[in-house]
């Protein structure tokens, strides 16, 4: 599954380009990463999960998040995204 333990980065580049708050939850295969923006939740890494995920809607911060993405990771998506808008 190409989403999966991609959550923290993907969080992170939504967060680059659209702002919010990067929000967590605890799962089974621990913290899962996603989004607050203008109010609503964005979890763009959810398919990753074959069940449904607990969300607890806990604010988190981009320290918590780069700690589960490398900033090496975090750029190569950066540029991916940008060399295909």
């Amino acid at each position: 599954n190409p989403c999966r333990n991609q959550c923290a980065v993907t969080a992170l580049a939504l967060r680059h380009f659209f702002g919010g708050e990067i929000i967590k939850t605890r799962t089974k295969g621990g913290v899962h990463f996603y989004n607050q923006i203008d109010g609503k939740y964005w979890d763009m890494a959810t398919d990753q999960f074959d069940e449904p995920i607990p969300y607890e809607n806990i604010i988190s911060s981009v320290d918590e998040a780069h700690q589960h993405a490398s900033l090496a990771h975090f750029s190569a998506l950066l540029d991916n995204i940008e060399a295909h808008s």
